[in-house]
């Protein structure tokens, strides 16, 4: 999906493609692709564009935590009283 946004003469330009995956380690991923923001008149874009940012690309993953991961291959045991784990990690944010 092409994203443009325009606020005041600051346009910010790239594709995005978000994936969802349900059952998966990396269950979210987010792609930015030819990201660029530049500024420019908006009647004559061409003309008047003036580079901020250099076409780059970002990409976003959630990872599943690693007890998360053993809860699922089975290693112990799990019940009620396992939600109270002190040393349990959020899932992790890789940029």
């Amino acid at each position: 999906m092409n994203v443009v946004s325009v606020l005041g003469d600051i346009v910010w330009q790239s594709t995005a493609v978000v994936i969802y995956r349900q059952s998966s380690d990396r269950p979210l991923s987010c792609s930015l692709q030819s990201l660029e923001v530049f500024s420019c008149s908006l009647a004559a874009e061409a003309e008047t564009a003036l580079s901020i940012i250099d076409p780059m690309s970002l990409s976003i993953e959630l990872n599943n935590s690693p007890a998360e991961q053993e809860r699922k291959l089975g290693a112990g045991t799990t019940g009620l009283l396992d939600v109270t784990i002190a040393d349990e990690r959020l899932p992790i944010l890789e940029v």
